[in-house]
């Protein structure tokens, strides 16, 4: 629904705002804790939206698999620390399989969890082609997977795994990757062919060695694009590997602008260029970001090759280390009168907003 509204202090008239609002959810079925959450997606028809009442859903038995079919899970309040799944990985089966996540926390702990979301052709040839649709992880917490938050390069040679975009927005994660020590980036996405990276107003603390990897050589149909705003980066790295991104030789856009990154390694180290990516098309661009405490180890800082391209950067140390954490008070929120709150390309905050004040 569309609204006009007109701003008065006491009786005087300071302007008008326009302002829309989200259109009510039709959900094809809304379950409670009670119910079965895999055997409910199992079920359920593709383009299905599930909704989550408030409580605490037990998927740990087994994973929860999405096989051939794209399907929405959402809480049905809208906020996800009032609706929590404990799960153990998430696993995108197939072509046609996609996800939707939105308003809910999901936690790996009970569960031993692995990883948050894994891609696999099928269950009898993890390897075999798939064409998945897109994974959107809107409005959620994240936590507790010991080896990595996406898992994407599964498939047997390089472009049997396709995928449109994935995209976090307005999310929180953490403790994803064992300390920056595991094996596996962030985004594990080697040898996958996918349109688009999207990180968008969400916050990153102890996860992985590294945060974007997509190093396997392929010839795809598009330069595929990792593209990241307005968000907080903090304690990760690890494992001697690129800090930032790993395309190799893989043509990849990679766009950082109005973020924080902080602390690096989260343990041992990382390599000293915080970003590889010497493809043919490829193009690296970090803007109006703020980057204090990066380091390869010890206090050697972190370089960038001449391919990437730095403007209008800041280095303002904000007192936080590796060990600073995002579920705690004050987080990350920007000190009052931090130039930080004004540094970005239109002059408003840089990183997650959930920050600012």
């Amino acid at each position: 629904t569309n609204y006009t509204a007109e701003l008065f202090n006491g009786t005087r008239s300071k302007g008008i705002l326009t302002f829309t609002t989200l259109a009510a959810t039709n959900y094809t079925k809304i379950i409670t804790p009670a119910d079965d959450l895999n055997a409910t997606i199992a079920a359920a028809a593709n383009g299905a939206i599930i909704g989550l009442n408030p409580g605490t859903y037990a998927a740990t038995a087994t994973n929860t698999f999405i096989t051939g079919k794209t399907v929405t899970l959402k809480s049905t309040s809208g906020t996800p620390t009032d609706t929590k799944v404990n799960f153990k990985e998430i696993v995108i089966e197939g072509t046609g399989a996609g996800v939707t996540l939105s308003g809910i926390d999901f936690d790996g702990a009970a569960a031993s969890s692995l990883y948050f979301i894994n891609f696999i052709g099928s269950q009898a040839a993890n390897g075999s082609a798939a064409t998945f649709t897109n994974v959107i992880v809107d409005n959620c917490i994240v936590h507790n997977s010991a080896t990595a938050f996406l898992r994407g390069d599964r498939g047997s040679a390089a472009r049997d795994f396709k995928i449109g975009e994935i995209t976090v927005n307005n999310s929180l994660v953490y403790d994803m990757g064992t300390n920056g020590s595991s094996a596996y980036y962030t985004f594990h996405v080697n040898k996958m062919d996918f349109v688009a990276i999207n990180i968008t107003k969400s916050t990153f603390y102890n996860c992985g060695p590294g945060l974007v990897t997509a190093s396997t050589l392929y010839a795809g149909a598009v330069v595929p694009s990792v593209n990241i705003s307005y968000s907080t980066f903090n304690g990760f790295g690890g494992n001697a590997k690129y800090a930032l991104l790993d395309a190799n030789t893989n043509p990849v856009k990679f766009t950082l602008t109005n973020s924080i990154v902080a602390n690096t390694p989260k343990s041992g180290t990382v390599v000293a260029a915080a970003i590889r990516s010497s493809g043919t098309g490829s193009s690296s661009t970090i803007s109006y970001t703020n980057m204090f405490n990066l380091y390869s180890s010890g206090t050697t800082a972190l370089t960038f090759p001449a391919t990437v391209t730095l403007t209008a950067n800041q280095a303002i140390d904000l007192g936080w280390t590796a060990a600073t954490v995002g579920n705690t008070a004050p987080g990350f929120q920007l000190p009052a009168g931090s130039p930080l709150r004004t540094a970005s390309n239109i002059s408003s905050a840089i990183g997650d907003p959930r920050w600012t004040y």
